[in-house]
Formats: structure tokens, sequence, C-alpha cells
């Protein structure tokens, strides 16, 4: 468990940044444990996190992965279908400027998207789900997800709570975005 691990506790003491992501959890039912499907994941700049799952996910992982461009096909390493949806969030910019060994971001570090720009790839993440869920001929009923997603870029964090079930917890999507000055 997180909380008696010793390399947790020392990195803490000596880490210092603008923005921190922590996912603590259970690993789902039948999924393999494996470092690769632990939160938060990456690619560039963006870490991404997500708490719920994609209803009928083996039904429409197939289609949600061939979809992706190479390069970020390329980057997934686990099985989850956390990871599946940040490959859909991350294919949803034209370039990451992903390159090398550890998919580096090596764009200029100094520029960042807009808050808008995130929330808007957010909920096209959230699209592509559902539809594909539609394709395999999934109902609302049977497709009843819960995709609660948090992103980082390191300056801007976007998360949505989304539950895709027309009566338990009504279907939402909620977002708030705004900074400090």
């Amino acid at each position: 468990p997180a909380w008696s691990n010793n390399n947790l506790t020392e990195l803490s003491e000596v880490t210092q940044c603008d923005v921190a992501f922590a996912h603590i959890r259970a690993a789902s039912l039948g999924m393999p444990i494996s470092e690769f499907n632990c939160h938060p994941f990456r690619i560039g700049k963006f870490m991404w996190m997500h708490n719920g799952g994609i209803s009928g996910y083996d039904r429409v992982k197939r289609s949600l992965l061939s979809a992706l461009p190479s390069t970020i096909y390329n980057t997934i390493r686990g099985t989850t279908d956390s990871e599946t949806a940040f490959g859909i969030f991350m294919s949803q910019f034209p370039d990451q400027g992903l390159h090398g060994p550890g998919n580096q971001y090596t764009k200029d570090p100094k520029k960042f998207y807009t808050a808008k720009q995130i929330q808007t790839a957010m909920r096209n993440t959230i699209v592509v789900i559902m539809e594909a869920q539609k394709r395999v001929g999934m109902k609302m009923s049977d497709a009843s997800s819960s995709l609660n997603f948090a992103v980082t870029d390191g300056q801007t964090v976007v998360a949505v709570r989304c539950r895709t079930h027309a009566s338990q917890d009504p279907p939402s999507l909620y977002y708030g975005y705004g900074h400090e000055e």
C-alpha cells in the first residue's frame, strides 16, 4: 500500500513542484497487476488519471486502439481502459512533439495549450468512447461508464466527472477552470 511505501515517503520529503498528481486505488477485478497499469500515465507534458471504467471495454478496445495515431499508440504500455482513454485524449492534439527515448517532449517548453483546448480534448475523448460503444450496438443502459478523468500539463488541470447512464447518477459532465493571480 502507498501509505507504507518507503520510496514514496522519501520522495515526498524532498519533492517541490507546482502540480502533483497522485492516484491510489485497488486494481480492477481481472486486470493484471503491473507497474505499466499504474496511474498517473504520462505522455510528453501531460499526466492523466482515471477513476471509473469504460463499460464494455473488451468490446470497444480494438476499435479505440486502432484509431490512435501510431505515435500515440506506441506509447501505450499497459492494458487498462484508463491508458486507452489517455491515448484518445492525446490524439486530440495534432503534434505532440514526442521524440526519442521515453517520448520526451521536444517542443518549446514554455508553450502550453490553453485550458479551453484541454477542456475540448477532454470532451472529445468522452464523445469518442461513447460513439465506439454505440457502434458495437451497446445501448445506453449497457454502456454505463464512469469517465472521471483528470489531466495536467504542469500548468493547467482539467478534471471531469461523467457518468453515462440514464438513471444512475444522471449523465453529467462538470468542469471548472480558472487561475489565481
